[in-house]
């Protein structure tokens, strides 16, 4: 790829033979799409989920074919080095053939002493290169329904993480981009400048668009530095799952500021909602999947629907809806347990559970501590080592045999 892009200014990458793509993929695509007009064709439904769950489709043109991708017209506005020759004209493009991307054990650190097999180890110290990822599910037992919990949800964002943000997109300093699409195939609604299309955005957020995105960059289409998204599940509307992803360089997971502030966010943007599930941790893997669909092997559709049965997940700071709170005793009965640094009920039911002070401290003995506290909510099964998600962090044990 990056002969392509140093040979010709627009470049299509062929996907249609990639059977399986994680972040090995994505990570090449931005850096080259900054420096050509980059267009993705006839990617698989594996991909096509990956680019829309990280926000990547959001910014790259990408077509069912590769004559389409190679033929379709980009805004010269989207491309800040100007990939264009002529007036309106691409120069010649070069098509790429991508060879599979298979899942590998690459990365994964064996059991040491002091540690379980299963568990990933202790994050790296000072969380370098890593990022720290909000995920919430909303369901038919949402309070204000799925889309109060969307419009709270990025309105919390706003407020939160990227405050400020907005009057710096005013004197062009940062930017924004920000769209919902109703339906699969309805066409794309850009709200920008955001400062003024929030309101907007708002009120297509409580009709429970398909998808929505929030991307804030310190240069016109650059590295996101802080992402919201959602969209509906694999389960279909009404369920949705929305995101917050922030970048490597907002903060620190030793920082306890940094780490305390993203919990806050996580507690403004639910304290109305009671949602079905949600977690904030640098473990959490980038599609739709809980660490314990993976290892445990449940279908998406299945843990959503019995999310209000069982816990879905568990990481560094887990969200109980109401149903399972009370189940474990209630939020006093889950801080009596001294699995968690703090415990924070919600005020339309659940209660938020944040296991240590920072990220970069939520060790092995931390992972088995929440799994005690929150073991009776927990899935059946001895949970499988995934080789194609090695930062996955859980306690290798079936939860309905543990004694405790």
């Amino acid at each position: 790829m990056d002969r392509a892009a140093a040979e010709h200014s627009k470049v299509v990458l062929d996907a249609s033979g990639i059977t399986f793509a994680d972040s090995r993929l994505l990570n090449p695509l931005i850096p080259t799409h900054r420096t050509v007009d980059l267009r993705v064709a006839a990617p698989t439904r594996q991909l096509c989920r990956l680019l829309a769950i990280t926000g990547v489709d959001a910014l790259l043109t990408v077509r069912s074919t590769v004559e389409e991708a190679a033929a379709c017209w980009a805004p010269r506005s989207a491309w800040p080095s100007s990939p264009y020759s002529g007036a309106g004209r691409c120069s010649p493009s070069a098509r790429l053939s991508a060879p599979p991307f298979r899942p590998v054990a690459s990365g994964y650190r064996p059991v040491g002493p002091g540690r379980w097999p299963g568990c990933r180890g202790q994050p790296e110290e000072g969380g370098a290169g890593v990022g720290l990822r909000a995920i919430a599910t909303f369901d038919v037992s949402t309070g204000g329904g799925v889309g109060h919990g969307l419009a709270t949800w990025f309105g919390a964002a706003l407020a939160g993480p990227l405050r400020g943000r907005l009057e710096q997109e005013q004197q062009g300093t940062a930017f924004f981009s920000a769209s919902t699409r109703a339906t699969e195939r309805s066409p794309r609604q850009e709200y920008q400048p955001l400062a003024t299309g929030w309101e907007a955005m708002r009120e297509e957020l409580l009709h429970e668009p398909e998808t929505a995105h929030v991307l804030y960059m310190r240069e016109h289409l650059g590295k996101p530095l802080v992402h919201v998204r959602s969209s509906t599940t694999r389960v279909r509307r009404p369920n949705a799952e929305a995101q917050l992803l922030f970048g490597a360089d907002c903060g620190s997971l030793d920082d306890a500021g940094f780490c305390a502030g993203a919990v806050e966010f996580l507690v403004a943007a639910l304290d109305t909602v009671n949602p079905a599930f949600a977690w904030l941790g640098a473990d959490a893997p980038a599609s739709e999947e809980t660490n314990l669909d993976w290892v445990l092997g449940r279908r998406v559709r299945d843990s959503v629907r019995e999310a209000r049965k069982l816990l879905r997940g568990y990481s560094w700071t887990t969200v109980c809806p109401e149903e399972l709170s009370v189940r474990l005793g209630g939020p006093g009965a889950l801080a009596a347990t001294g699995a968690f640094h703090r415990v924070v009920p919600l005020s339309a039911g659940g209660v938020v559970l944040q296991a240590t002070e920072t990220v970069a401290g939520y060790t092995d003995e931390a992972v088995r501590g929440v799994f005690e506290a929150l073991h009776p909510v927990l899935p059946p099964g001895v949970p499988q080592f995934d080789p194609a998600h090695p930062e996955l962090r859980y306690f290798p044990a079936d939860a309905s045999r543990f004694g405790g």
